[in-house]
């Protein structure tokens, strides 16, 4: 019985060996806060009232990062280390975990063979144009995302190839913990190492932690017609555009994001972001509704037609259905605010 063992034992030894020499699978970490720092991360001030910290939560059981600022207006950069050649992007997996209470952008800066591109990931369930739906958003839960980063840059440029990962940026407010990438190592022939004598990067610069860019320097979008449009099912919509500028007054170019179906009644955000010579990014949006109205507007309406219907009335009748249309629209807002969670489409 023994000897029966002792060989199987031997064949589960030699499958492992085998697998591990094969499947090569080894974690990047860019940012787990055991080191008890914050060093890796810089911010992009628009409103000066950012922050981060390095916490134990009491939910994890572990350490995170914790991002304070004002909403999407606030901007928080994590360097990210360079992987190792050998990387085979085409099988790795960039994940992160995050507890979100609100609205939320990440942007991860990638290198490419035909230049720098920018990922986009935002709620919902759709995307266009490098921006991805990362699903529903559940208040105080932690949540864990994984993506193949070649992939999702191959679905708009399908012969373009990933080589290396900058930055990890998030807008808004929240926890993140355990960014990485699980990295498969190419099955190639090792190089010969080269001597080679690497040139400084122009105006490169280290951001040290908490330290703030001035909002002075960060770009400035106006949105061209309403904030709001409102479309029946099936009218077309027509994109106004948007401008940005620098302090200066020098123009810098839109980026424009949506997936509006004009077929499918819901609510959709249109996303303008405007990227500077320094690297500071400005985000924008213009909500768009589509075959429905929004509670706002609903409110509106019903106050109108209160005070036609009831104008002739006694004080006391109009009194009363004041009251009893206030307590629909409160308890319509609260089931906004405690049960609905996002519109299952990709925006702000």
């Amino acid at each position: 019985m023994n000897i029966y063992l002792l060989y199987f034992n031997n064949i589960i030894k030699k499958i492992l060996f085998i697998s591990f020499c094969f499947f090569p699978l080894n974690a990047l970490i860019y940012e787990d806060a055991e080191n008890l720092g914050i060093d890796k991360w810089s911010i992009i001030a628009s409103t000066h009232k950012e922050k981060i910290d390095n916490i134990f939560d009491e939910k994890k059981h572990s350490r995170v990062i914790r991002l304070k600022g004002d909403r999407t207006k606030s901007t928080f950069v994590l360097k990210c280390k360079e992987a190792s050649r050998l990387v085979d992007f085409s099988k790795s997996t960039f994940e992160w975990e995050m507890n979100y209470s609100e609205d939320f952008v990440i942007l991860i800066d990638i290198e490419t063979k035909d230049g720098m591109r920018q990922l986009i990931y935002t709620l919902g369930r759709d995307g266009s144009s490098f921006q991805y739906g990362l699903g529903e958003l559940f208040k105080n839960q932690w949540k864990k995302y994984h993506r193949n980063l070649e992939k999702d840059l191959q679905i708009f440029e399908k012969n373009n190839k990933l080589l290396k990962i900058k930055n990890f940026v998030i807008k808004g407010s929240g926890f993140v913990d355990n960014i990485r990438l699980n990295t498969v190592k190419k099955r190639v022939k090792p190089l010969k190492k080269k001597i080679a004598i690497k040139k400084e990067e122009i105006l490169k610069k280290s951001l040290s932690p908490n330290k703030k860019v001035d909002g002075n320097k960060i770009p400035v979008i106006n949105i061209n017609g309403k904030n709001t449009v409102f479309l029946t099912v099936g009218e077309e919509y027509i994109e106004e555009g948007a401008t940005a500028k620098n302090p200066d007054g020098s123009e810098i170019s839109v980026k424009i994001s949506h997936n509006i179906d004009i077929l499918k009644e819901g609510e959709y955000a249109v996303i303008y972001i405007a990227t500077n010579s320094l690297g500071n990014s400005s985000i924008d949006k213009r909500r768009v509704v589509v075959g429905k109205v929004s509670t706002q507007k609903k409110s509106v309406n019903k106050n109108k037609m209160v005070n036609n219907e009831f104008e002739n009335n006694s004080f006391h009748e109009r009194h009363l259905e004041l009251k009893r249309i206030d307590n629909e629209n409160r308890l319509e807002r609260i089931y906004n605010e405690e049960k609905y969670v996002r519109p299952l489409r990709p925006g702000l």
